[in-house]
């Protein structure tokens, strides 16, 4: 679990192969088993497949602001072959960032350990997706997740600019220095 943490990146170029209704209901399976504060449970899962509705909701998602435009997926054939949507429903608990957090989390890592690679997308056309896929009043489309199997490599770099980038079709992705974001204790320095 600890290496599938530690090696996990997002990917936004996928290969032409499907990712299987199993797969998306273990997916959905983690997340719905996650913790939730206070137990109440406000978040709901909507896995899409269907390639028309893939068609319709691409134009709606962004990808990878740091390199657009060619961050993304190049053709239909490196597009997502699904996504879970995080649905918050409203009426159970009006804020669910936490919520949201952890059951992403667990849909991003669980992914990988089925390998699968993610990219969660929080830049995203909410009003047009919700008419999309028909999504009710009172349930907040917080963000998705793209899945399917990775068409590009990632890389993990140690830098002070958090900026990731491509070189040819890799993609670098800095993180902080540890000495930067870790303390023991107090934060002195």
């Amino acid at each position: 679990m600890i290496d599938t943490m530690m090696n996990r990146r997002s990917c936004r170029r996928f290969q032409n192969r499907p990712v299987t209704r199993e797969q998306l209901m273990t997916l959905m399976e983690l997340a719905r088993r996650a913790p939730s504060g206070a137990n109440r449970q406000p978040m709901k899962y909507l896995a899409v497949t269907e390639g028309e509705t893939l068609n319709r909701i691409h134009p709606h998602v962004h990808w990878a602001a740091y390199t657009a435009p060619l961050g993304g997926p190049k053709s239909d054939d490196e597009r997502p072959r699904a996504y879970i949507c995080l649905l918050a429903d409203t009426a159970i608990k009006p804020d669910c960032a936490q919520d949201e957090g952890i059951a992403g989390a667990a849909i991003t890592y669980g992914a990988e350990a089925l390998g699968l690679s993610t990219c969660w997308l929080g830049a995203i056309d909410r009003k047009e997706i919700c008419q999309i896929l028909n999504i009710p009043e009172g349930m907040k489309l917080m963000s998705m997740i793209a899945l399917g199997y990775a068409a590009q490599e990632r890389v993990l770099e140690t830098g002070e600019d958090v900026k990731y980038w491509l070189e040819g079709e890799v993609v670098h992705v800095p993180k902080r220095p540890a000495e930067q974001v870790m303390f023991f204790d107090r934060m002195d320095g």
